[in-house]
């Protein structure tokens, strides 16, 4: 949703020079007042006399600049700083032309040798700091720009160019304030004003930006900036004043991508999906790395069914903006529709997964399939052993120890496919008998890391139990030095917070750089549970006899235990929902601001609310205390703590808790009601809490889709095993020996077998419901809920389900359950639901 450029200045001060005599002293007079065409032909009347006269050639190059012929120009100024190469404002005017001809890097370079020459100069401060912002490097222009400020504080441009840095560094209020000193020293200036409008209107500051837009155009009304950003202000609100706007902007422009892309963006919300299409693709034949049209038209293409055409547009995006985790997080999903021209840029995929899967920006869990994927076309990885016996081959573990994405993916992810797994445990075994190198280390340290989060559900063979108590024995001796490499091979497969010498091994390796990141992740984060744990508040005792075993599960296990959230760029829920269902966009329903999360777990949920939409306060209940200790510790990591409130309660007790916890504009429970004595209590008693106009998000299990998993919980029951870690290690190894039964081989494709508390949950849990929709939509309306729509990750069931009963039916339940009876495993993750709570008084909210 791009507002226009903010346009920054260099201008090319022309210089007072030497008039060495008549003919220069006009031109240079004429140049200085901007009759342009009266000063030309002087200057070459000068150069034709004296070809050598250096300031002619140079001013010369600069009026050409500024009549339009910058190429002509630079030719000029070139010639003149080859006379004279210590000339400061020739090197500050040639990059002023290089930037106008698309070329920054080259006139950064240009100003940088400027700014040698004169490093005190505030033009020349001012000009290199807007080609630094160019080039998207504001933290470089910042200082630049202050010194230039600071030392003529009548400098308007620079004024402006300084409130251009902090708006690009997402200091607005700051912007707001150099703006506003620019327009004080020039109020006339219209290029100001549209900035400021700018600024003012990413603060939230609507109707101060639409007015300071139409302040500048009561001064230029030609100007097309202000009526791109005009418009764009105006799609929601007024969307035809919107496309009055737009419209004369690309009149005043006709080749003003951002414009076009706005008029796109405002057909596209009024439903006009080809005029949408149109106005994108004519944005990008004008500027073919226009980031907002690249990536909108893609989500409007995806919309479409167009896949392919998706992802290869999403790729592109991404090589204009690499560092946006929006459109990285995008292209993971849309990945096995790439073409083969993205997969010829592997290379660049690999770093980009790498960089994401090394600073936690996306979920691990979310990339897993893709790195995997790229893994198979690493022929140390691939070439591994695939049975977890084989020999070890000390030269393919110190391979495998050199593989970036590999290390990262151990550090961020469960392995969760069988092969992986199968190579994971043949080189946890191999460490065994390897030499101690710092890449080893290196190696083991991630993959202690994955045992770690998969909660040592790996198997063991019985021939290395003797060797890890050995080795057990050998970091707990205080008669012989310790070696780190042992520490990390024990942690690969035991808990060290379960060592007797853990506190002894703390004190010796805490600042090691392999063991100490392990140490801070597997003893002290779960140290800090305990005691937040203990600090948890209670909103009522846990009484409930089924309540009591669920608990007992989760205190056990903290389900799921991750890692990290999707750090995308914070949007409003509201317009998040409408953006995502642009079908449900005009459905009436309450702002979200007061959300409450009915068995909130581990925090998962609650967390990425808080940290996507910051305009929410969210609530959070559990019955397990270790639970919501973990996510206390995860919400102080993300910075959350003071949004996302936390309380040990039974949902059950919700109606009863009304007046310590009030009503809510969103209520969240997934995965939780399936699991109660009696959902449909659950499901009143949560519902409850939710205000009329309020959307209620939910998860529940479908029978059909968990054909495969009830023949799991049959086959536990057969075998006679409980929930504790070795029964669901021999759950699984009964998996896998009978993978070829469609019904396991199936159970093998779900994320959560391949972790202890998530496999336990998943095939081992001691209370479960299961559904059909026409169940589902009995117990919707015996409490009032009207259903919206169901939410998948893999984005081809909304448009098969489209192209086959329509969009108008996305609300259809009927209409959803004959889909599911036609492709039983839709809902295998679930049916997972939004749903609005009616008021049964009134026809609208």
């Amino acid at each position: 949703m791009s507002k226009g450029n903010g346009r920054n200045g260099s201008r090319p001060v022309v210089l007072p020079g030497r008039p060495v005599n008549d003919g220069f002293r006009q031109a240079h007079a004429h140049h200085q007042a901007g009759r342009f065409a009266e000063a030309e032909p002087l200057y070459r009347s000068v150069l034709a006399r004296d070809r050598f006269n250096d300031e002619a050639l140079h001013l010369l190059g600069v009026l050409l600049y500024q009549t339009g012929r910058a190429a002509e120009g630079e030719g000029l100024v070139r010639q003149a700083i080859e006379r004279r190469k210590r000339v400061a404002p020739y090197h500050d005017h040639l990059g002023v032309i290089l930037r106008t001809l698309g070329r920054p890097a080259e006139a950064a370079e240009a100003q940088a040798r400027a700014l040698a020459l004169e490093p005190n100069n505030p033009t020349i401060q001012s000009n290199l700091g807007a080609t630094l912002i160019d080039l998207g490097r504001p933290g470089e222009a910042l200082p630049l720009l202050e010194r230039a400020t600071s030392a003529q504080a009548g400098f308007a441009n620079a004024w402006n160019n300084l409130g251009l840095a902090r708006q690009r560094l997402g200091r607005l209020t700051g912007a707001v304030a150099a703006y506003t000193r620019a327009i004080e020293l020039e109020p006339t200036s219209a290029v100001y004003l549209c900035n400021l409008g700018s600024a003012q209107q990413e603060l939230g500051l609507s109707e101060e930006a639409q007015a300071t837009y139409r302040r500048g155009l009561a001064l230029d009304t030609r100007s097309a900036d202000l009526w791109n950003n005009l418009g764009h202000l105006l799609v929601d609100e007024a969307p035809e004043d919107a496309k009055r706007a737009l419209d004369q902007a690309v009149r005043l422009r006709p080749d003003y991508a951002d414009a076009w892309h706005n008029q796109g963006h405002l057909a596209a919300k009024q439903r006009r999906d080809e005029d949408a299409r149109k106005a994108y693709e004519r944005a990008l034949e004008l500027a073919p790395t226009h980031f907002r049209a690249l990536s909108d038209l893609a989500s409007l293409v995806q919309r479409r069914g167009e896949l392919d055409r998706a992802a290869t547009l999403v790729w592109r995006a991404l090589q204009v903006r690499p560092e946006s985790i929006d459109t990285l997080a995008h292209f993971i999903g849309l990945f096995p529709y790439a073409d083969a021209g993205v997969m010829s840029e592997v290379a660049t995929l690999e770093r980009l997964l790498t960089r994401a899967l090394t600073d936690g920006s996306i979920p691990g869990s979310a990339m897993f399939a893709t790195a995997e994927y790229l893994l198979r076309a690493h022929p140390a990885w691939s070439g591994l052993p695939r049975t977890v016996d084989a020999p070890t081959d000390g030269a393919a573990v110190e391979a495998v120890a050199e593989d970036a994405l590999l290390l990262a993916l151990l550090r961020a992810a469960v392995g969760a496919e069988v092969g992986f797994e199968v190579r994971l445990r043949w080189l946890r075994r191999a460490l065994l008998e390897a030499r101690d190198t710092p890449a080893l280390q290196s190696l083991a340290a991630a993959i202690a890391t994955n045992v770690f989060t998969a909660e040592y559900v790996l198997d063991e063979m019985p021939s290395d139990t003797a060797r890890i108590d050995a080795l057990g024995e050998r970091i707990g001796s205080t008669s012989t030095p310790v070696e780190a490499f042992d520490v990390l091979l024990w942690a690969c497969w035991r808990p060290l917070l379960e060592h007797p010498a853990v506190d002894a091994l703390h004190a010796a390796f805490s600042a090691h750089p392999h063991v100490g990141p392990l140490l801070r992740r597997t003893v002290d984060a779960p140290n800090e549970e305990v005691a937040l744990a203990a600090s948890m508040p209670t909103l009522a005792p846990i009484e409930r006899e089924t309540s009591i075993a669920v608990r007992a599960q989760y205190e056990a296990n903290p389900y799921p235990r991750w890692t990290d959230v999707l750090r995308v760029e914070p949007r409003g829920w509201d317009a998040s929902f409408r953006l995502r269902w642009p079908s449900l966009a005009t459905t009436p329903m309450l702002p979200a601001r007061r959300v409450l999360v009915a068995g909130g777990g581990t925090g998962q949920e609650p967390i990425r609310l808080a940290v996507m939409h910051p305009e929410l306060e969210v609530h959070v209940i559990d019955l397990s205390r270790k639970s919501l200790a973990y996510a206390a510790r995860q919400a102080k990591r993300y910075g959350v703590e003071g949004r996302v409130h936390f309380a040990q309660a039974d949902l059950l007790d919700l109606e009863q808790l009304g007046d310590r916890l009030g009503d809510f504009d969103r209520v969240y429970s997934s995965g939780v009601l399936h699991h109660l004595a009696d959902p449909m209590e659950g499901l009143r008693a949560v519902v409850s809490r939710l205000k009329s106009g309020g959307v209620a998000q939910l998860a529940l299990y479908s029978r059909v889709a968990r054909a495969s998993i009830n023949e799991g919980r049959a086959a536990a029951q057969q075998l006679g095993l409980g929930t504790g870690l070795s029964d669901v290690r021999a759950l699984r190894r009964f998996v896998v020996e009978h993978a070829d039964r469609d019904a396991f081989r199936k159970i093998l494709g779900f994320r959560d077998f391949y972790s202890a508390s998530e496999c336990r949950d998943l095939l081992l849990h001691v209370q479960e419901h299961q559904f059909d929709l026409a169940e589902v939509a009995g117990m919707l309306q015996a409490v009032g809920l009207k259903f919206l729509t169901f939410t998948f990750e893999d984005p081809r069931v909304e448009l098969r389900f489209r192209s086959e009963f329509g969009e108008s039916r996305q609300s259809d339940l009927d209409a959803w359950n004959a889909y599911e009876a036609k492709y039983p495993d839709t809902f295998k993750a679930m049916y997972q639901l939004l749903a609005l709570k009616v008021d049964p008084l009134s026809p609208s909210v």
